[in-house]
């Protein structure tokens, strides 16, 4: 028994090592839904993130309740409360879905995208809410230019 154990903990290690090389070769990762949506019928009422860790154990967190999504355009936000791990897609001022972005990246504010942690800047991500502003814009004429 003890041996299955440590064959399971040595694969684990090894896909959790083999995952981080290929993200820092520039692998594309895509976000880890935390829940499949987060209807709130008050702005107190909150949820718990539960994803897996490096490790592969389950991580439960409580979600920030002080971010909703109420006078809040539809749009993709970073919470600074996760050091930016986990973003947010408001729908509706009540509509809200969660996301973990990948190990060692977290949400890009600037391109709405999970990118490696040196390239974001967690705590200028409020600043950058306004971008969502652009989202649903018409898209110029593609000239071919």
């Amino acid at each position: 028994m003890a041996g299955a154990v440590s064959v399971a903990l040595i694969l684990a290690v090894v896909v959790a090592i083999t995952t981080s090389f290929r993200l820092m070769a520039g692998e594309h990762r895509q976000a880890i839904s935390l829940s499949s949506s987060a209807t709130l019928s008050s702005p107190t009422e909150h949820s718990v993130l539960e994803a897996p860790d490096f490790s592969g154990h389950i991580v439960k967190r409580q979600v920030d309740p002080n971010f909703t999504c109420l006078e809040r355009i539809p749009g993709y936000y970073a919470d600074p409360a996760f050091d930016c791990q986990v973003f947010h897609v408001c729908v509706t001022e009540s509509l809200m879905y969660s996301f973990m972005c990948p190990n060692l990246t977290a949400f890009n504010q600037q391109y709405f995208v999970c990118d490696h942690i040196f390239n974001v800047d967690c705590a200028s991500a409020e600043q950058l809410y306004n971008l969502n502003e652009q989202l649903g814009d018409e898209e110029q004429e593609f000239t071919g230019r």
